[in-house]
């Protein structure tokens, strides 16, 4: 149901080693300004969500790299018949987004690309 989200024809569901999304870095949808950032010391978080979320990641950057148009979302499904309604969309430049930043929001679709910086 929760597919009615993704834009492109390929679709994947996302789990991590529990099988679901939990073992991924989070923000849940209140905390979503906070954007992407490193790992803090006053926010504990399992190196291994940190190393999944980096895998992710990494992957996603491989295939906008080769062409690809890939976006995704963060929702928890609880059982549910009907999709909750996405609170909003994220543009992912991965030029500025880096591997050990990237976690997802709750709640929001992300669309990746790779768009080069200008020069300051």
């Amino acid at each position: 149901m929760k597919e009615k989200y993704l834009q492109y024809q390929n679709k994947w569901y996302l789990g991590s080693e529990s099988g679901c999304s939990c073992d991924f870095r989070h923000l849940c949808f209140g905390s979503a300004s906070l954007g992407f950032g490193e790992p803090e010391d006053w926010f504990p978080e399992e190196a291994s969500h940190i190393e999944a979320s980096r895998q992710v990641i990494a992957t996603i950057r491989s295939l906008v790299e080769k062409g690809a148009q890939v976006d995704c979302f963060d929702a928890w499904a609880h059982g549910q018949t009907d999709a909750d309604t996405l609170l909003g969309e994220v543009e992912v430049n991965l030029a500025t987004v880096s591997d050990l930043t990237f976690r997802f929001f709750e709640n929001f679709r992300f669309n990746f690309s790779q768009h080069p910086t200008p020069s300051q």
